[in-house]
């Protein structure tokens, strides 16, 4: 009879939690991200190519509507758009003091903090990379999920300063699933060639689901659910010959031609 009972018990165990939600817990939470203390843990700082700068402090947006058409003084102006998310959008000015030109890598993974204002701090969840010509400065904007869900959106009050690249497993096992898949912006709405050819989830759908996958990993202590690593895995590879190739020792080239964005 207690053989019996044993039995009905495990069965009724695995009965419920076969019923239950598929997203996993998180073991600990991520330092310095969510509502967690201590300071960000990066893997690896950056560092910007020699011979290429910030000029001028990186901010939440001046604009809302940067990125689309907005008015400095009297002239209709765009500022170009990179990244994946809605939450932390940020514009930064970059120069480039070489005699030719240069291509500008922020890997994945990185994070930009907020050093005043107590904004959010930025996740970057794919590769970006931005081109210069000889002795150009160019102003762009570049969107990142938001790393903690409480804190407030940035305006131009808020400086930021690109820190490094995460260390946390925690966010390496989602940007391992996203691999070199075609989430940013200039990859899915500005380019043409690129846009014609999706026939996955698009971007706006891609930036909300992503964005509650990262406040699931930063803040509620959940991990990828299956239905978070069907969602990624029927998004669009970017083709191959569009990637820049990355060396042994993890340098990406000079130059690489980036994605070329057409306005409406």
């Amino acid at each position: 009879m207690r053989k019996v009972w044993i039995l009905a018990i495990s069965i009724l165990i695995f009965g419920l939690s076969s019923c239950e939600d598929n997203s996993t817990a998180v073991e600990s939470g991520i330092s310095g991200l969510g509502q967690n203390k201590g300071n960000i843990e990066v893997k690896e700082k950056f560092e910007l190519p020699d011979g290429i700068f910030i000029t001028e402090d990186i901010t939440g947006l001046a604009s809302p509507e940067s990125g689309k058409a907005n008015l400095k003084g009297t002239e209709l102006f765009y500022l170009p758009c990179y990244g994946s998310g809605s939450q932390v959008q940020l514009q930064l000015t970059l120069l480039n003091t070489r005699s030719y030109p240069m291509a500008v890598f922020f890997p994945k993974g990185l994070v930009w903090e907020c050093k005043t204002g107590g904004f959010q701090h930025g996740l970057q969840v794919q590769c970006v990379w931005v081109c210069l010509q000889p002795n150009e400065t160019r102003t762009i904007r570049i969107d990142l999920y938001c790393a903690n869900l409480t804190y407030p959106t940035p305006d131009q009050t808020g400086i930021y300063s690109i820190l490094g690249v995460t260390s946390s497993d925690i966010l390496w096992k989602f940007l391992n699933w996203i691999g070199w898949r075609m989430v940013n912006y200039e990859m899915l709405v500005g380019n043409d060639d690129l846009k014609s050819s999706q026939v996955g989830p698009s971007y706006e759908e891609i930036v909300n689901r992503f964005q509650v996958i990262v406040h699931n990993l930063t803040d509620r202590g959940l991990g990828l659910s299956d239905d978070d690593i069907a969602f990624i895995e029927s998004i669009p590879e970017l083709p191959e010959d569009k990637r820049p190739e990355v060396d042994e020792n993890g340098n990406y080239p000079d130059y690489f031609e980036e994605f070329v964005v057409s306005y409406e």
